[in-house]
């Protein structure tokens, strides 16, 4: 099976391409990491696969609107 092809039947089953669908597990991941546990953004940015976590906050923050520490204190309150 050709990738082309792989990633049509992904998006045919899931209703979204592979890379929205790893995207989003991840973000949730991460959400729930930020709500559950006082990890630093290192720490978790290392649990969902990311080797920076500037760049895990840059991903974070386009994908939910806010950054990761926003997003804390907002569930936080």
């Amino acid at each position: 099976i050709s990738p082309n092809y792989l990633s049509f039947l992904f998006k045919e089953e899931a209703g979204e391409n592979f890379k929205d669908y790893i995207l989003r597990a991840k973000m949730e991941k991460a959400m729930k990491l930020l709500k559950d546990t006082d990890y630093n953004l290192n720490r978790i940015a290392d649990e969902i696969g990311y080797s920076d976590g500037r760049y895990f906050s840059h991903i974070f923050k386009k994908y939910s609107g806010v950054s990761p520490e926003d997003w804390r204190e907002e569930i936080d309150e």
